[in-house]
Order: C-alpha cells, then structure tokens, then sequence
C-alpha cells in the first residue's frame, strides 16, 4: 500500500500545483494565461487519476480488455476535448502547457519528499510476482 499513499501524495500535490500555478499567473493581468493554466493543471490531474485507475485493473488482470478499451477511449476524449477547447476557447498554448506539466512537477517532488513504499515491498509486475525475470539462467 505504499505505492498507493506516494500516488495520492502525488495527485493531491499536483492539484495544488495546478492551483498555485493558476492563481501565480494571475498579477500577470492576463486572465486567458491564469485560466488556460488552470485548465492543463485540471485535465492533467484528471487524467491521472484515470490512469490510475485504468492500470490498477490492467495489473490487478481482470477484464484487461476491457480496461485497454476504457484506456484508449480516455485517450480518445482527451485528444478531441482539447482540440475542441483549442477551436472554441481562446487558450493560450504555454499557459495550457504549463498546467499540463504539473503532474510532471508533482512526481518529481514525490520522488524526493513524498511518502517511501513500506519496507520490504518489493515491485509487483502484472502478473503478481516479485519483479523477478524468468526464464532466464546464471549459466
């Protein structure tokens, strides 16, 4: 369960990242950059948290087609949503760019300050082993 505590450790720090960020640019006086930034930070941290929830299923090996599918349609919205924003709202693109890079920021910071997986916790590949690779011999 460490790595689950280091993940919401990470979410929770880019949300507030998002915040920061967004209200930061606002003595700026330009009111497209603060919301543009606000917006990257907010679909950022969204699309994490689907991630997340996407690979835990993936990993945990129930319905994995299922799971690819919700991945690709994720996928999918994300790319026709901003299209959309960029046709129908006046964005400015560093602004939305440097929102988006607040998960970037928060995983940094968690890797140096955020919560350790517990002692002992080895890694877990998908299909629930140690990490260990197999097949392969000393000699």
């Amino acid at each position: 369960m460490g790595h689950e505590r280091l993940l919401n450790w990470v979410t929770v720090c880019a949300a507030i990242l998002g915040v920061v960020a967004a209200l930061g640019t606002l003595p700026l006086g330009d009111a497209v950059l603060s919301y543009s930034v606000g917006i990257g930070a907010g679909i950022a941290v969204l699309n994490l948290l689907a991630l997340r929830r996407v690979v835990r299923r993936m990993v945990a090996g129930g319905a994995t087609g299922r799971a690819t599918g919700v991945f690709v349609l994720k996928f999918l919205l994300v790319i026709v949503g901003l299209w959309a924003l960029f046709k129908f709202v006046p964005l400015h693109a560093l602004g939305l760019m440097g929102g988006l890079s607040v998960v970037i920021v928060a995983v940094l910071l968690g890797t140096l300050f955020g919560p350790a997986p517990d002692a002992g916790q080895g890694e877990v590949n998908a299909k629930g082993g140690d990490g260990a690779v197999s097949g392969v011999s000393d000699g």
